[in-house]
């Protein structure tokens, strides 16, 4: 074991020096801790901040809240968060820091004493078989490989307006790589695009919406980003039939062209009034897309706000030490931009490369853009790639402008 620091927090780790292969990664390493997953540990701290002090306007928040680091590893998560956060200090506030992994439980045992944390307890349970009438205000799902499996479970024990922090890592699935993975594992049709990382957090949700909606909830996106090799998600959730449907409301799908950076975006409601739901494949004069071009259908995914622009202008590093903050500063301004954005973004060098032109920068294409009046930002999930509200053609003519 070996001790390190993260935040302003010691933890206990395995020592993996001598493990070439695989690295932090390998089955070899007996308790699961991932260095490069330092960025999502910091916007989780951020994001508890923030939840706890909305929670504190309510009425009902000492009542007693309850969070839960459902597959904890080492611990990293749930410990940095009752060591950094504040408000998760208080009597009133309890975590669970959970893993099924018997060897992990005594590693968070040694990292809640490490820290003299008070508020967490160290549990030992399969996360599908902990009690659901145990309620929980914060559940966090991060495994190795697809959470899919742990969202029924996780929605029956989140309390309403509690929040549902998901992350996968199987993003070449989500991607499109692997279609007929995706349709089995997430129940929907995924196909490679020029936005194919924001599609697979889209799909994410999708699935996420869906199951919940089974239990009369509903779900909104507080927080979502695509980052490194995984892609992470914080969902507010909501009772209620009204709230469930509203945000099955909210899903659709996308029709992409694939010798083109065109696509369009379709409801629910307009591919069930006027398309066959059963071809992946539909026909040019089908999608209002140019005819002579193959289209590809992904979805059921989720077309509403991947972000809530009141929750994250609250996210302020302020005086927390992380290691990532310079990464987290950017891209919180990124997200501030694009919380409006409508689905997909175009990449500018495919762009280019499709009307053989030299890359115009991407400061003077939003500038155009604006200029003709349309919604026009950059975009976290790719650099060198933007949002807009401007239709295909009218994109195109002013790259050729410029």
């Amino acid at each position: 074991m070996k001790l390190i620091t993260e935040g302003t927090t010691k933890i206990w780790v395995a020592d993996v020096k001598d493990i070439t292969r695989r690295g932090p990664s390998s089955a070899k390493v007996p308790v699961f801790y991932n260095p490069v997953m330092e960025f999502n540990r910091d916007l989780s701290i951020l994001v508890m901040e923030r939840f706890l002090k909305d929670l504190e306007t309510q009425s009902t928040f000492w009542t007693k809240v309850r969070l839960l680091d459902g597959l904890a590893g080492t611990g990293i998560r749930g410990v940095r968060m009752c060591h950094e956060v504040k408000s998760a200090q208080k009597p009133e506030v309890s975590m669970v820091i959970n893993d099924y992994n018997p060897l992990a439980y005594k590693l968070i045992l040694k990292n809640i004493e490490e820290n003299q944390i008070t508020s967490a307890i160290a549990s030992n349970h399969d996360l599908n078989k902990i009690p659901t009438t145990s309620k929980f205000n914060y559940i966090d799902v991060d495994p190795f490989g697809s959470p899919i499996k742990f969202l029924d479970a996780s929605l029956r024990m989140l309390r309403n307006n509690g929040i549902l922090a998901v992350t996968a890592t199987d993003t070449a699935t989500l991607f499109g790589s692997y279609p007929k993975t995706c349709l089995r594992r997430y129940d929907a049709l995924s196909c490679r695009s020029v936005f194919s990382h924001e599609l697979g957090v889209r799909i994410l949700i999708g699935s996420c919406v869906r199951i919940a909606a089974r239990y009369n909830l509903g779900l909104r996106p507080l927080v979502s980003h695509a980052t490194d090799h995984y892609y992470r998600v914080y969902l507010r959730c909501l009772s209620g039939r009204g709230r469930a449907d509203s945000s099955l409301g909210e899903l659709g799908y996308v029709i992409q062209a694939s010798n083109t950076n065109e696509f369009r975006v379709i409801t629910t409601k307009e591919l069930f009034s006027g398309f066959n739901v059963s071809r992946p494949v539909l026909s040019g004069s089908a999608s209002n897309i140019k005819p002579g071009s193959t289209q590809n259908l992904a979805g059921p995914l989720w077309i509403g706000l991947l972000f809530d622009p009141g929750f994250i202008k609250h996210l302020k590093v302020g005086s927390h030490e992380l290691g990532t903050k310079k990464m987290i500063t950017k891209i919180l301004e990124l997200m501030h931009l694009e919380a409006s954005a409508p689905v997909g973004f175009y990449d500018t060098n495919y762009l280019a490369s499709e009307l053989k032109l030299t890359t115009p920068p991407l400061k003077e294409i939003l500038q155009g853009l604006t200029d003709n009046g349309y919604q026009a930002v950059p975009t976290h999930f790719k650099p060198n790639a933007f949002k807009t509200d401007a239709k295909f053609d009218d994109i195109t003519q002013i790259i050729r402008n410029i």
